[in-house]
């Protein structure tokens, strides 16, 4: 017959080694690690176009901001990169925050306020996923 300490051994050792308790198991294929970037173009202007363009590549589908000095440039958030524009993620003067973007490549079109006018400076911060 075995001995108490025997079974107190034997069955701690079954418990360690046994199967892991559910959830905890790694996953199977490994998870990317995204971290928020932010970019900041500053431009002397538009050098007398209609619009300016900033693409960038979204890591993973999830929120984008976008901030534009001065308030008087309209803002337009895109899918796909500048050369072929895809559907319209959101739009608005000056600032977008938080805005659901799509994974891949994205881009950002700012409307010049001025066009015929002196050239207009601007400021962009652009944070997505990398």
């Amino acid at each position: 017959m075995l001995s108490a300490k025997c079974v107190r051994g034997c069955l701690t050792l079954f418990i360690a080694l046994g199967p892991p308790a559910c959830g905890s198991q790694s996953p199977s294929s490994p998870t990317g690690v995204y971290s928020q970037t932010t970019q900041i173009v500053q431009s002397t202007g538009f050098g007398g176009a209609a619009e300016a363009c900033q693409e960038f590549n979204n890591s993973r589908a999830g929120a984008v901001t976008v901030f534009v000095t001065p308030p008087s440039i309209h803002l337009v958030l895109r899918v796909g990169i500048c050369s072929a524009p895809g559907p319209i993620v959101a739009e608005k003067d000056t600032e977008l925050v938080n805005v659901n973007a799509p994974a891949g490549s994205n881009h950002v079109r700012l409307t010049n306020p001025n066009p015929a006018g002196p050239d207009t400076p601007y400021m962009l911060r652009l944070t997505y996923w990398r």
